[in-house]
C-alpha cells in the first residue's frame, strides 16, 4: 500500500474514504502488470469478496480475461469490470508489446456490507437451498473465525 500511495497519493486518498475497502478486512489494492506472452494460470479465490479491475495502461493486441463462461473479455483505459472472485478466472497477453497495467482492487461482497446498500434486499443474499445456506454459514463463520484471530 504505501509504495502506491507514494506514486498515487491522490487515489490511494479516495481509496480510503470508500467503505467497500476502508471498512473491509479482506480488502486490498495494487497495481497489476501483465507482460508480453504471460498467462495467469486458472484460479479462484475463496473469499467473500468481488475483483474490480481498473485498466490504466492496455497494449493493443489479444490482452484477455476470462471469468467463468465469459471468454475473451479486454480491459480498456478508464475501464472497469467488477467480478466475483471464486469463479475461475485467468488472463493472457498474447500480443507482442507494451505491458498492461491495471488497478486491481478486491472488495468486500455487498452481502457482507449490508448496512452500505439499504436497498438490497435481505433474499439477495440468502441461498434458498437450505444446504447451500448451512455451507455458507459454516464456512462464513469458518471465515470470521480466522479473520479475528
Amino acid at each position: 500500500k504505501a509504495q502506491l500511495c507514494h506514486y498515487a497519493p491522490k487515489t490511494c486518498s479516495l481509496l480510503r474514504s470508500r467503505p467497500e475497502i476502508a471498512e473491509c478486512p479482506r480488502a486490498a489494492v495494487m497495481v497489476a502488470r501483465l507482460s508480453p506472452g504471460a498467462w495467469l494460470k486458472p484460479h479462484f479465490g475463496n473469499s467473500r469478496r468481488l475483483v474490480v479491475h481498473l485498466g490504466l495502461a492496455i497494449p493493443p493486441g489479444r490482452v484477455e480475461l476470462n471469468v467463468g463462461t465469459a471468454r475473451g473479455l479486454r480491459w480498456r483505459r478508464g475501464e472497469a469490470f467488477v467480478f466475483d472472485d471464486t469463479h475461475i478466472h485467468d488472463a493472457r497477453h498474447e500480443g507482442d508489446n507494451g505491458e498492461r497495467f491495471i488497478l486491481h482492487m478486491m472488495i468486500c461482497h455487498p452481502c457482507e456490507q449490508r448496512h452500505l446498500y439499504p436497498r438490497l434486499a435481505h433474499e439477495a443474499c440468502e441461498f434458498q437451498d437450505p444446504l447451500r445456506a448451512e455451507v455458507s454459514r459454516v464456512v462464513r463463520a469458518e471465515m470470521d473465525t480466522q479473520e479475528l484471530a
